[in-house]
């Protein structure tokens, strides 16, 4: 299955990446290496995580790291709809 980016997923990427950095480059790049492979598996099993309470919108936990990435799946594409921190309050379902 092929993954897309959404927008918004993207600019959350090089937000985390961003402020990342500016604490420890090479953690940053750990992080983004970790989302990028939690990304790829998601392309691999689409039922991958856990439902959220948006009806097509599915969360996968970051191994190692704590982030979730959101995501979607449309025909024979997952659209990764936003990456987020989970210390964050779980967002709503307008906010997906």
């Amino acid at each position: 299955m092929r993954v897309r980016y959404t927008l918004r997923a993207r600019a959350d990427l090089r937000e985390i990446f961003a402020y990342l950095y500016e604490l420890s480059p090479r953690g940053a790049l750990n992080v983004r290496s970790a989302i990028k492979n939690t990304v790829a598996q998601i392309g691999h099993e689409r039922r991958r995580g856990q439902a959220t309470d948006k009806a097509d919108v599915r969360r996968v936990p970051v191994v190692r790291y704590p982030y979730a990435v959101y995501f979607r799946v449309s025909g024979d594409e997952a659209h990764i709809v936003h990456i987020r921190h989970t210390s964050r309050r779980v967002p709503k379902v307008g906010e997906l």
